[in-house]
């Protein structure tokens, strides 16, 4: 590198009596501060909860800019902790599916137990009652008694031909029983395939769960998928017409205008901003003057809508 490029090279410095980090590049451009703050952050921080179950949560974060939401995003994924089938002992597997692919498919089964009741396991020490949990599965495709003797080999006089989630077992170790009897360990969705097997094909293994974070392995993450989007923003022009206002509202496929009465005269207001989704049909609708906007569409720079599909296990 030359002197010239090393002097005109971006450097970033922080100055720790501040607790702020100031980068010597332009970033106004993208409606962003030069001085990262933490107590800056801090005082217009403000979060808003939209709706939460077992399943899905959905919440508005004001004040901060995209690196910050996309740390946040970075950790509600990798940085979690769960409980994750980590170890199988596998003593018997006559089906078609080897021992490496089943066992990848025990670590992507979530599981339902709170990673605060168990130690962090390291690697090469014991399994034990404080760290971890063991589930075992035994089943074995059988015919139904009642089709012994009868030559047809459909599925249907089958036992166990699939093999279920359901069908994996826990086994307390210790005083697990106790310390988890209001609230037993399980795996979740019970009717998730595991493997299938023809008459007279088993499998039989044990399964260890323990904590661990997604940044290790994607079976410790706890969501399908978080991710955020810009909060919109719309204006509306002073010099709409009777006429146009009619117009927009319904060409919305969103829903985001409506029409109220304000002293006996219709006026067009933007009823619902957040479900706009700038696919710009109001600003198609032909005006006299083309720099003359009904409807003006942009972001909020600070404003985000995060989205948080689970698995189910927090």
């Amino acid at each position: 590198m030359t002197d010239k490029k090393l002097k005109t090279k971006k450097t970033t410095k922080t100055n720790t009596k501040t607790n702020e980090c100031v980068k010597n590049n332009n970033v106004s451009s993208f409606g962003m501060d030069r001085d990262f703050d933490f107590n800056k952050i801090e005082s217009s921080f403000n979060i808003e909860l939209l709706s939460n179950n077992a399943d899905n949560i959905e919440f508005i974060v004001d004040g901060i800019d995209a690196p910050f939401a996309n740390a946040l995003r970075r950790t509600i994924i990798d940085e979690v902790q769960t409980m994750a089938i980590h170890k199988a002992a596998i003593y018997q597997n006559t089906s078609v599916i080897n021992d490496e692919i089943l066992s990848h498919r025990f670590g992507l089964l979530p599981i339902q137990a709170d990673p605060d009741m168990f130690e962090e396991w390291i690697e090469g020490n014991e399994l034990n009652e404080k760290n971890c949990l063991k589930f075992l599965l035994n089943v074995k495709c059988l015919r139904k008694p009642e089709h012994i003797n009868t030559p047809d080999l459909s599925i249907k006089n089958l036992i166990n031909h699939h093999v279920l989630a359901e069908n994996i077992c826990w086994i307390p170790l210790g005083n697990q029983a106790q310390r988890f009897a209001r609230n037993p360990p399980k795996v979740l969705y019970p009717k998730s395939l595991i493997a299938k097997l023809a008459e007279n094909q088993e499998i039989e293994v044990e399964l260890y769960c323990v904590k661990g974070i997604g940044m290790e392995h994607t079976k410790w993450s706890p969501v399908c998928s978080a991710y955020y989007r810009l909060l919109p923003s719309v204006k509306l022009s002073s010099k709409i017409s009777k006429d146009d206002i009619l117009k927009i509202k319904n060409i919305c496929p969103s829903h985001v205008f409506d029409i109220e009465d304000i002293k006996n005269e219709k006026r067009l207001i933007v009823k619902n901003e957040s479900a706009c989704t700038n696919c710009r049909a109001c600003q198609f609708l032909p005006v006299e003057d083309e720099e003359d906007e009904m409807v003006r569409i942009s972001k909020q720079n600070k404003k985000y809508h995060f989205t948080v599909e689970s698995v189910g296990q927090m």
